[in-house]
């Protein structure tokens, strides 16, 4: 699990850096998918040296979930959160793209989704920093404004087309 490190396509972090400005220098606003939801399971030792980044109460289609409840979890939510931040200042993304949240299974009182956003929003008030959320469970209210709040999350990947022309196209169903 590298979540703070650049894909070495990218080059060096200087690389990448310096891609995000040419491309700021054309007008051209450049998302970050961002994959919080699960590590693996291949190639993945995390479960071995960091148990409790990990929950049973909770199970994905990637084996256990992320762990964002009680105390172990208020570890994981400060590292997924400071990795966001992380993309976004030193960095430069103009946005992220949340994968899956829908396999996010938090039942604490303030969901990681909307922790995470007032934290991006509070950080970075005077930016316009972009949101998106791949979400299956199409959950409307994280769009929403509430009380005069700029909204948590910008839009909503909607990958609803894509499957069903996938299923139609290929007959194959798992995962789609």
């Amino acid at each position: 699990m590298l979540l703070n490190a650049a894909n070495a396509r990218y080059g060096r972090p200087e690389d990448l850096k310096q891609l995000l400005r040419a491309a700021h220098a054309l007008d051209i606003m450049v998302y970050l998918d961002v994959v919080y939801n699960h590590f693996g399971p291949q190639l993945n030792y995390l479960h071995s040296y960091a148990e409790r980044f990990f929950t049973s109460r909770h199970a994905t289609g990637w084996g256990p979930a992320v762990n964002l409840e009680g105390q172990d979890g208020v570890f994981v939510r400060e590292f997924l959160i400071e990795n966001a931040m992380m993309w976004l200042r030193d960095y430069g993304f103009d946005g992220l793209r949340l994968d899956a949240v829908h396999a996010l299974k938090d039942n604490s009182d303030r969901h990681f989704l909307v922790e995470l956003a007032e934290t991006v929003r509070n950080e970075f008030a005077g930016r316009r920093v972009h949101l998106m959320l791949e979400n299956e469970a199409n959950q409307a209210h994280l769009l929403r404004r509430s009380q005069g709040l700029a909204r948590h999350y910008d839009a909503q990947w909607a990958d609803d087309f894509h499957n069903a022309l996938h299923v139609l196209l290929t007959g194959e169903r798992e995962g789609y």
